[in-house]
């Protein structure tokens, strides 16, 4: 029998640069894999909320983030629920295409995060309507409205999404939105 998308454990990312001595918020945005220099807003970040905005681009969920800054996930949640006030956005996925689109995280940095999924959807392995759904996730859609914006039902919706993460293996909406994007970036510097 086939393993579900459901049953499949998301993969840790990588934070062995935490071991690395000293210890510290400033330690750990200087060390985070990708350029922080670019998130220099001027709606007023904290330094853990930029933490935080970079960790969610790059796709972390919310128990990762707390692992990796060794915080609870109540405290996350608290910290992002700032973030998204100051973003003026209610989701992770939303966040993380602010950030992008804005120039608050370095595209280029990205694109090596993601650098599987964008190699997915270069293989074109996706259908026309799968692609359709892929473009209002990266729009920050939720499922109700992918699904009244394409006449589908929302079951419809999430078939289609579940086909999606399977074929640019992805563990979540962010990652897929991020991804699609970065694609798109790339196409268009070619």
């Amino acid at each position: 029998m086939a393993e579900r998308l459901s049953d499949a454990k998301p993969a840790a990312p990588d934070i062995g640069f935490l071991n690395e001595k000293p210890h510290g918020p400033s330690h750990f945005f200087s060390t985070l894999p990708f350029a922080t220099r670019t998130l220099e807003t001027n709606i007023g970040l904290t330094l853990r909320e930029k933490e935080l905005l970079l960790l969610i681009s790059s796709g972390w969920e919310n128990e990762e983030i707390a692992g990796a800054l060794g915080i609870s996930r109540n405290t996350v949640k608290n910290i992002n629920k700032g973030l998204f006030s100051k973003l003026g956005v209610d989701s992770r996925t939303v966040a993380a295409i602010t950030a992008l689109t804005d120039g608050l995280v370095d595209a280029s940095e990205l694109k090596i995060v993601y650098a599987d999924q964008i190699n997915c959807l270069k293989e074109d392995t996706l259908t026309v309507r799968k692609i359709e759904v892929l473009k209002l996730i990266a729009r920050g859609l939720f499922n109700k409205e992918i699904a009244r914006e394409l006449n589908i039902s929302k079951s419809t919706v999430r078939s289609h999404i579940a086909i999606i993460f399977r074929e640019l293996k992805a563990r979540n909406r962010t990652e897929v939105a991020m991804a699609y994007l970065l694609n798109n970036l790339l196409e268009e510097s070619e």
